[in-house]
Order: C-alpha cells, then sequence, then structure tokens
C-alpha cells in the first residue's frame, strides 16, 4: 500500500500504524485508560482497518464529552470490534456497520450480524475481556445477541 499510494497516504498509512503499536505498548503498563485514550487508539485504528475494508466497514461513535474521563481496560473496544471483524461476512452486500455510544455509565458497542460459516471461534477474546472487568473492577460485562445484532456492554469506571 505504502508504495502504491500517493506518497500523503502512505505516511497517514505509517503514522496511524505508529499509533496503534505505541499504544498497544505503553497501555499494557496500566490497568486502566480513560475513554478518551481509548477511542484516540480506536480512531487509529478503525483508520487502518477502513484501508483494507474501504465502505464496506462503517463506523458510527457517538461518545460524549463528559464521558471521556471515565476509565476502561485498555483494547476493550478495539477486542470487540476485533471480533465482530474476524465472525462476520465483510462484503459491498453486506458491509459491516458498527455502532459505539454510552448509555447508563456503559460503553457499547454493538454490529449487524452476517455470520461466517464455522465462525464459531473458541471465544477467548469474549471471556478474557469479561475476566479483564472482574479482576479489575468486579464488574461485569454484559453481551446481547438476536437474528441480526449482537451487543456488548462495557462497564464505565
Amino acid at each position: 500500500m505504502v508504495r502504491n499510494s500517493p506518497k500523503r497516504e502512505g505516511l497517514e498509512f505509517i503514522q496511524e500504524m505508529s499509533n496503534t503499536y505505541r499504544y498497544t505498548l505503553t497501555s499494557k503498563q496500566q490497568d486502566l485508560v480513560t475513554l478518551k485514550e481509548e477511542m484516540e487508539f480506536l480512531d487509529a485504528y478503525t483508520y487502518l482497518l477502513k484501508k483494507r475494508f474501504g465502505d464496506n466497514l462503517v463506523f458510527d461513535i457517538q461518545i460524549p464529552g463528559d464521558a471521556g474521563e471515565m476509565k476502561i481496560p485498555p483494547m476493550a473496544v478495539q477486542t470487540l470490534v476485533e471480533n465482530g471483524i474476524q465472525h462476520n461476512i465483510i462484503t459491498k452486500e453486506t458491509p459491516l456497520k458498527f455502532k459505539i455510544y454510552v448509555e447508563n455509565e456503559m460503553v457499547c458497542v454493538e454490529n449487524n450480524l452476517y455470520k461466517k460459516e464455522n465462525s464459531e471461534g473458541f471465544g477467548s477474546g469474549l471471556k478474557n475481556l469479561a475476566n479483564r472487568f472482574e479482576l479489575i473492577a468486579g464488574k461485569s460485562i454484559d453481551i446481547e445477541q438476536n437474528d441480526s445484532h449482537f451487543r456488548v456492554k462495557l462497564p464505565l469506571i
């Protein structure tokens, strides 16, 4: 991509990749980060994803400013986005749409479902996330699924 894109786009891609890598390294040293920090990381991460999937991946992120100082384990929201990508078909005909918002002091990450065949996975990502919340904050995450949507609610700390 860097070789075949205009110089500006290649530099933007490298910068966003650098931002995601830096956050990954520095956040591992912390149990909690602010929601604002997590969402800044998610912006860099979604930039990279959109370069890969284009318009087939849609994000509607609505986080109010007053929630930005609340805390969350690092890479919690990213884990849910990655989970959605891993388990769903993403095409022009079936775009994957994420909605990320705050409701009742919880960050909600929801996506539509176009499940891949044989994409059961091991469920380890969600289990690890649930365990992290339980250990760090003594709180549970809420997982909801119906025929058309998958939603996880993460408590803000």
